[in-house]
């Protein structure tokens, strides 16, 4: 189970159930790369217990803030929401930059998907990062 409350990602309307919500956590935190999940605002929904592992930055302190705060393609100057990434075509890894706890950069890999309501709205992001 995550670690803290605030990873949990399943929010009224967003998952059916909350037994929806509680397989989501269980698949992501068996995963050794970190998955991070944003709303439409870009803002972070989900920091699971390997994104606090690789960052240090505990999810408490990153859910509700905007992701582009935390992470950015390393060819980039600026952060940019995951909804944007994916907006602009991103079948494979790419590299990245995570900040740390520490407020220096880490490179990483990056993947992202777009996800919805079932119409063709979408309503948020799911990343998955892993180390170089």
């Amino acid at each position: 189970p995550p670690s803290s409350p605030a990873q949990k990602l399943w929010l009224p309307g967003l998952w059916s159930t909350p037994a929806q919500g509680a397989l989501l956590d269980a698949v992501c935190e068996l995963s050794p790369a970190a998955i991070v999940c944003e709303d439409s605002d870009s803002q972070i929904t989900r920091w699971d217990g390997a994104a606090e592992r690789l960052t240090g930055i505990s999810a408490a302190e990153v859910v509700g803030r905007k992701t582009s705060e935390f992470l950015r393609l390393a060819d980039r100057a600026e952060g940019v929401g995951l909804i944007e990434l994916a907006a602009g075509g991103m079948d494979e890894d790419e590299p990245a930059l995570l900040r740390t706890s520490a407020g220096t950069p880490l490179e990483v890999l990056l993947n992202i998907r777009e996800f919805g309501d079932g119409s063709t709205i979408v309503t948020g992001a799911v990343a998955r990062i892993a180390p170089m």
